[in-house]
């Protein structure tokens, strides 16, 4: 299993999700949303990688 450093912000209305180590991001309505997003945004990236 390998460990990601995920950073959340508030813009707007939106929740942003940022992993800085393979700088892929995400958003949503909710930090728990965002994280979520993140975390599938990550996967699907190293399945290409």
């Amino acid at each position: 299993m390998v460990k990601f450093t995920a950073v959340v912000w508030k813009e707007g209305s939106q929740c942003v999700s940022l992993c800085p180590q393979i700088d892929v991001s995400s958003f949503g309505d909710s930090e728990k949303q965002a994280l979520e997003h993140l975390k599938e945004a990550i996967e699907l990236y190293l399945e290409d990688a």
